[in-house]
This record gives C-alpha cells, structure tokens and sequence, in this order.
C-alpha cells in the first residue's frame, strides 16, 4: 500500500524507533506493529510510503538505572556495540554461506568496503562486494 503522488516531490526523513522492551522480544511482532501503525497514516494520506530496516534483527540497546527520554538513542557506545555485534553475525553468516558452495572469502575475492556500504543502507544483496 502507497500513496504516491506521480511526478512530485517527496520528503524523505529518516527516523529512529525505540521499540518497548515487552514487545522487543518478539522480533516477528516488531515489522506488524509498525506496519498497523503506519498503514493508518498512508490511508488517512499523511505518508506516501514508507521503509524500514532490521526488524527481523534489530540492534539492541539496554536502558540504565534512571533513563530519560533519548537515552536510548544518546549513548553512541551501546549503539555501535549493538551494530558491530550485528554485523559480525551478518559477516559469520555470509562467510558460512560462501563456504557452504566452497567460494570462501578472502581479499582477493571480495571488496570489503563494498560490503560494509552495502550492510550499512540495509542491502543484503553483497553482488557487487564479490569479486
């Protein structure tokens, strides 16, 4: 569902959630969730469209003994732990997956920074990373 207007202009605004702890859990709950949300919101013409990104694998970041409101978002150590974690277990998998067809990867065969770019945006097709 999208309410795309032909040939306009479009804002693209970028946004980060904070997903309750109870709700957390349950990663397969997490893209329903947002999507009953932000369904209402294309219907009602609000929103054109929308994306998002590692529900199914969200970086998880722990709250301290007093949180206030965008501490989960301010402490860029938790947030880059909660990434690097993601993206050795994205990077485990892949290596996996390369050897499972015995095209192990080395740095003969693959373009890292590529990869990383690739990871980053969300895109999980590392074609052009592979040489």
């Amino acid at each position: 569902m999208h309410n795309i207007t032909a040939n306009a202009t479009h804002a693209i605004i970028e946004a980060k959630l904070a997903i309750n702890a109870e709700d957390s859990a349950n990663v397969d709950s997490i893209a329903d969730g947002l999507n009953e949300l932000l369904r209402e919101s294309v219907a009602s013409g609000f929103l054109a469209d929308y994306a998002f990104y590692n529900s199914d694998n969200p970086s998880m970041v722990k709250s301290d003994n007093n949180p206030e409101e965008g501490d989960l978002f301010d402490d860029p150590s938790n947030m880059n732990e909660a990434m690097l974690i993601e993206f050795a277990r994205e990077m485990m998998y892949w290596c996996a997956h390369r050897a499972s067809k015995n095209r192990c990867i080395s740095e003969s065969n693959m373009n890292l920074d590529s990869f990383v770019k690739s990871y980053l945006r969300g895109n999980r097709d590392y074609s052009e990373a592979m040489k």
